[in-house]
This record gives structure tokens, sequence and C-alpha cells, in this order.
């Protein structure tokens, strides 16, 4: 039998655009789905082995522990078994240092690319899977299913389910409320001049629709509604329909790479999260 596949090896093929999808006008950037792929089959091995108290931490690092079985990078193995815990309470103390080591390992993968560093400011959905992942207990379900990890479809599926969501004039008061104070504090000061500005430059986003609502796009409510838009208009609009969803959503993400980031936390500071729940496979 041939060597076993491993993020190792992948690495020392030096081929950064199979890890990370990149912006070529500015430091944003994101897990790729190949990547992302990676880190959601090493989350549904240790799942399974959590649900029999069971864990993986130990010394070996993940670059030279984990592999991919058949040469599937979906799916996770280790060269080194899960080791048991003496009852609840030490699953409980040692469970946590399963997802530091993902963290580790993706912060790894990061800096043998020398890509900028993980912020709020080009990376802001990874930073926080990064650090929900140091801070695990009690969290385990939102990092499986963490948007950092969706695909363009989820992403589009999820701005459409707000859309719907935001005909019940009590949530849509609540919902416009909440973002207008996280924008004020986080993302305003950064555009004075309103996300218009910047949407009427790039030719994936710029259509009848921005023109239309443009006197909303002051506000980090209005690009936030745009993006509600995007995913019907996409569906009619003949100049939309000559790019595929994962290219609109890209270039979304690439001028607002806060927009999907900001939405969610809003939601789960309101209490929601089962509408960042089931569903969010990466595709």
């Amino acid at each position: 039998m041939g060597k076993k596949l491993t993020i190792r090896r992948l690495l020392d093929s030096r081929k950064p655009d199979l890890f990370w999808q990149r912006s070529d006008v500015n430091d944003v950037f994101r897990p790729s789905l190949f990547f992302n792929q990676i880190i959601r089959g090493y989350l549904t091995k240790i799942s399974i082995s959590h649900e029999k108290e069971l864990v993986h931490f130990c010394q070996i690092p993940l670059l030279d522990n984990m592999y991919f079985k058949y040469g599937d990078h979906k799916v996770i193995r280790f060269r080194s078994g899960p080791v048991a815990t003496n009852d609840t309470e030490d699953f409980r103390t040692k469970r946590p240092q399963d997802y530091i080591m993902l963290a580790n390992l993706i912060e790894m993968v990061h800096g043998f690319f020398f890509l900028p560093p993980i912020d709020k400011n080009n990376s802001p959905e990874l930073l926080s899977f990064i650090d929900m992942l140091r801070r695990s207990s009690g969290k385990e379900v939102l990092i499986e299913e963490h948007y950092n990890l969706w695909g363009a479809n989820k992403r589009f599926a999820f701005f459409m389910d707000l859309d719907a969501r935001c005909k019940e004039v009590g949530f849509r008061h609540d919902f416009n409320r909440a973002l207008d104070d996280y924008g004020r504090l986080a993302f305003d000061v950064l555009y004075p001049k309103g996300f218009g500005v910047v949407i009427r430059n790039e030719k994936v986003l710029c259509d009848k629709l921005t023109y239309e609502k443009k006197k909303y796009l002051n506000t980090y409510v209005g690009l936030v509604n745009f993006a509600r838009d995007l995913g019907p208009h996409y569906a009619t609009d003949k100049n939309m329909n000559l790019y595929t969803k994962a290219e609109v959503e890209w270039k979304l993400f690439k001028h607002f790479p806060f927009i999907l980031e900001g939405a969610c936390q809003v939601l789960l500071e309101m209490g929601l999260y089962h509408l960042l729940g089931k569903g969010s496979r990466v595709r």
C-alpha cells in the first residue's frame, strides 16, 4: 500500500488555493470548500467518539496523526485511537482539547501560506469559528453548524429564509433594530458614504435592485436587506443569471466579509439559535 494521504502531504504540494479562497484585490480570505470539508470530517469523527465518552487528544500533531481514509478528504481517521476517560467529569474536562487541536490545525495551515492575520476585518467568520473552538464547552452543536462551514447554497438559503421571516412585522422590527445597533458599533464607520458606493462598482452585484433601493444602503441594516433581496432577485434577473450563486455570494463576501457574521451574531444574541441549526452542511 502507498503512503496515507495526510494534510502534511497536501501542504507539501504548495497549493494555497486548495485550502483558501482569497480575494485578489484585498486581504479577505476564508477556508475553501475543500478545507471546510476536511474540518467537517474532523468534527464528525470526534463527535462519534464523544458520544461514547472517548477523546482523541494526544501529543502527536494533527499533521502527522490525521489522515484521509481511502484518500477521501471528507473521511477522517487517526493513527492513534481514541482514549477512554475515567468518568463523565473527566470526559468533560478533556473533550475541549479535541476542539482546541482543530483550532491549532487551522492556524497552522493558515500560517503555512503566509496569509494576512486572521482578524475581524479580513476573516471575521473564521475568527469567530476559531474562538468558539477554543471555548467549546456547551457550544458543540453550534460548532458543528457554524456559518464558517457553510457553502454558497446555504448562504443564499440563509438570506432567503431571513427574507421570508422578515415578512413577520415583529421579527423584522426586532431584527433590524439589533442589526442597526450592531452595525453602528462595528462597521458603519468603515463606510461613511454608505455601502452602495462599493456595490455600484461591482458588476455582479450592481443591477436595477441597487438603484431602486440605494437610499437604504447607507447602513448595515440596508446591506443585510440588500443581501436578503439577492436570493429571490437572482432567480428573475437576466444579468444576475449570467453568474453562479457561488460567484455572486463570493463577490458579496469579498467586499463585505462581515455581512453573514454580523447577521448570525445578531440572531444568536436574540436567542434564535434554531435559525443556524440543521441544514447548514457544506455544499
